[in-house]
């Protein structure tokens, strides 16, 4: 009994916090106005001391369309980053923190890194640019 409750539970952690994301139902993104290398260590609560700024919903689900996972033996190298949030297709909040040169992001949540397709890397770093180029504003 105790072994089949603990796989259970595995099964239940695996599938809930390792499932790709459904892109195309996202909504609500926002980023925010943060500029320090802290961003990482900042919960959901804390993003609500920052300004943020409405994005369009359309404009990240077309980026966002053919976006692949990548491998967990993958590594990142962070030169900036932009904080971000969407809410999931059951309207669960979830963080990202998104390379501001590399074309990935990092989504807290699932813990897995996503990478746009290479034909969109560049439209997807102007598009955060611009975005938070609002702040100064």
């Amino acid at each position: 009994m105790k072994l089949i409750l603990i796989l259970l539970y595995s099964l239940i952690v695996h599938y809930s916090f390792c499932q790709e994301i459904n892109w195309a139902k996202t909504s609500d993104w926002k980023i925010y106005e943060i500029h320090d290398g802290n961003a990482f260590r900042y919960s959901m609560d804390t993003l609500s001391n920052f300004k943020s700024i409405p994005l369009n919903d359309d404009s990240i689900r077309q980026m966002l369309k053919n976006c692949s996972i990548w491998p967990k033996e993958k590594t990142s190298v962070w030169m900036g980053l932009y904080v971000a949030t969407y809410s999931d297709e059951k309207k669960n909040i979830r963080k990202i923190d998104i390379s501001v040169y590399g074309g990935f992001f990092w989504d807290e949540n699932s813990k897995s890194y996503y990478e746009v397709e290479d034909l969109l890397k560049s439209n997807w770093a102007d598009f955060w640019h611009d975005s938070a180029s609002k702040f100064d504003r």
